[in-house]
């Protein structure tokens, strides 16, 4: 039997579910699923009324083929109490949550023989810890398995070998994007770079290599030395840009009318009036209107660089890139969507910030200590609609092939050119 081990952020064992700090969002419209084991434990409290009060507030879902908790009249789980904690685990204690809430928002993966875990950043609270810390985050790994009692996990069948080859990826994938000498886009290039080199290892199965490979992505030498000179090579296409964002993502965006907590359409309201991109207008129209920007937007990045990288780290680790998708898919495909959703985090947050601080005096003046804490907030509302939102996330991948050319995707959605890197 393989020997298995415990792999996740250390900022995992830091995380405590607290309703008053993040407005009980994942108790608010939700389908919270209750098991059968919890729904038989509340169904066996003593005394009697006890159980019936609960038990009362659970039906049967025919169209999710589970127990469901009845939202009440405010659309707030009715087991949420005035001070926004939960009444179960107030009177019962933690044991006596179901599986959904006991888990969310940790995310438990079992991969072959490891046990990964990482926060989702749709939870406030989370968003917060992960997304406003300055350090990197660091990871942490144990043969002692945690006693996670009831919490279900996501198995994904992978030999010892390719278990090993996940992690080894995700090590040197993270290393990359957290290498502070480059921009951020610089980092998503290299990073392509090095899974176009892993793709091809993979495919002609030779893993004996892949070692090697991320310890040279990794090193000092080829940062220092190489990245200049390949990076400068690399001439960004903002038109093929603007029309991938307006033509799929925003016309998905603006078909779906997706929801946001308590932003409704802010987002897109604010792409509108910033670059007028649903107007008529044509794609060098809207392209000139984006380079205009463009140096309110490097600055705007450069600002909040710890913030983005640290949401590209936790994204790229908690759904399991470069392998995500279904089927067939390429790690090259992989990294195009990873690629896309982190560009629209960064468009949709600039946006939102210039059109909120358009007609405010001092020129960006939303690069502030106090707008970090605002990015996050977006940023999580983002995530609810980019990694739970089905209609999104299985259509975004059909626009690029399996076979999507690597250097096609920097060019398009990246901008590397710096006269001097260091």
């Amino acid at each position: 039997m393989d020997k298995e081990f415990f792999f996740r952020p250390d900022y995992v064992e830091k995380f405590q579910c607290d309703g008053q700090k993040c407005n009980s969002l994942c108790c608010k419209g939700w389908n919270i699923d209750i098991d059968e084991e919890t729904y038989k434990n509340y169904s066996r409290l003593q005394p009697d009324a006890a159980a019936k009060d609960i038990t009362s507030k659970i039906i049967f879902s025919e169209e999710r083929n589970s127990k469901i908790v009845v939202m009440n009249e405010k659309n707030f789980c009715p087991f949420l109490t005035e001070d926004k904690l939960c009444i179960i685990q107030k009177t019962y204690g933690e044991k006596f949550l179901s599986v959904t809430c006991r888990t969310y928002p940790r995310n438990p993966v079992k991969i072959g023989n490891i046990l990964e875990m990482s926060l989702c950043l749709t939870c406030p609270v989370a968003a917060r810890l992960i997304l406003l810390r300055e350090e990197p985050i660091a990871f942490e790994k144990s043969d002692v398995i945690p006693d996670f009692g009831r919490i279900m996990t996501c198995k994904v069948t992978a030999s010892e070998n390719f278990s090993g080859l996940i992690v080894e990826t995700q090590k040197a994938a993270i290393s990359i994007l957290q290498e502070r000498k480059l921009t951020v886009d610089e980092r998503l290039a290299v990073l392509g770079f090095f899974l176009d080199k892993l793709d091809e290892l993979i495919n002609a199965w030779r893993a004996s290599e892949i070692s090697n490979l991320a310890e040279f992505y990794t090193s000092e030498k080829f940062i220092s030395e190489q990245v200049p000179e390949i990076l400068s090579g690399i001439k960004f296409n903002p038109e093929e840009f603007i029309r991938f964002m307006r033509d799929n993502v925003l016309e998905i965006l603006y078909d779906k009318k997706l929801k946001y907590h308590g932003t409704k359409n802010l987002f897109l309201d604010a792409v509108e009036d910033v670059l007028k991109i649903k107007s008529g207008n044509s794609i060098s129209e809207v392209t000139e209107k984006y380079l205009s920007l463009n140096g309110e937007r490097k600055k705007f990045v450069r600002y909040f660089a710890g913030i983005f990288e640290n949401y590209l780290v936790n994204e790229f680790f908690y759904n399991l890139y470069p392998f995500r998708l279904r089927g067939s898919s390429s790690i090259r495909k992989n990294f195009a969507v990873f690629v896309v959703n982190y560009k629209i985090i960064e468009l949709f947050t600039f946006c939102v910030m210039m059109s909120m601080f358009k007609n405010v005096p001092g020129k960006n003046s939303f690069l502030t200590e106090d707008n970090k804490t605002n990015v996050v907030l977006m940023i999580s509302n983002l995530t609810n609609s980019i990694d739970h939102n089905t209609e999104y996330d299985g259509t975004i991948e059909t626009f690029f092939d399996d076979e999507e050319d690597t250097l096609k995707i920097i060019s398009t959605f990246l901008q590397t050119e710096r006269e001097n890197l260091f």
